[in-house]
């Protein structure tokens, strides 16, 4: 394949791929279902948030069925949502033991996630070149041994938890807080784009998104990106 050379400038538009991380409940599969034209590979049974919706999704169980689905994604989507990616490295492991023939995993089979788990991401990259990739993941607190700080990270399998964050171009901590209003509850979703507290994942590589969004939406989003320079941060 030859050589091509192309402008930096471009790298700025077309798909995103992005992490979306956060507790459950926060609203991060109802993000995701705003995304345009998406196609759901879920992996869990979390999609109660979009049945107001007309979005096709595939409910996969195993690691064969998640290879099969891909084939199932339409040409005319425009974004392939993995929901949650927490939960396919659980299948990840049940696949790892089987072959391995084991019941409890050792260092290896941890090893064997991880490392499976970058090829993956990348390679949905390398399939889909041309639509938003957006996965969703849980969120786990670490602390400290030695120092007692905390760090919170995506729910995942060792160093995956900072390396798949690199693999993409944005991550999003998404949470929910309850706010009293003239003495009325309500909730309002909270998406963190840039690092706070002790989430240090998340990240806006194309620095165009202001460090928070009350109540975030796929347009408003959208907005942001669309614009050159600082502009809004």
């Amino acid at each position: 394949m030859p050589l091509e050379v192309r402008r930096t400038q471009e790298l700025g538009q077309g798909r995103l791929t992005v992490l979306i991380y956060g507790p459950s409940g926060a609203g991060k599969t109802f993000l995701a279902g705003q995304f345009p034209n998406p196609f759901f590979i879920s992996t869990e049974e979390g999609l109660g948030s979009l049945h107001t919706k007309d979005i096709p999704f595939v409910e996969v169980e195993s690691l064969d069925e998640f290879e099969e689905a891909l084939n199932l994604v339409p040409q005319d989507s425009q974004t392939v949502v993995l929901d949650s990616l927490s939960a396919w490295q659980d299948l990840l492991l049940e696949k790892v033991l089987r072959l391995q023939g084991r019941k409890v995993p050792q260092i290896q089979d941890w090893g064997q996630v991880v490392a499976q788990t970058q090829q993956m991401v990348v390679s949905l990259k390398r399939k889909f070149p041309e639509k938003h990739l957006v996965f969703t993941c849980l969120e786990q607190v670490d602390k400290d041994e030695l120092t007692g700080a905390l760090e919170g990270n995506p729910l995942l399998v060792g160093k995956s938890a900072k390396r798949v964050p690199a693999l993409v171009d944005e991550v999003w901590y998404l949470e929910a807080r309850t706010v009293i209003d003239k003495g009325v509850a309500r909730v309002e979703r909270v998406l963190h784009c840039t690092p706070f507290k002790y989430y240090l994942q998340a990240k806006d590589r194309r620095g165009l998104l202001p460090h928070v969004i009350v109540n975030p939406t796929y347009d408003l989003i959208s907005k942001y990106l669309s614009r050159e320079g600082d502009e809004g941060k």
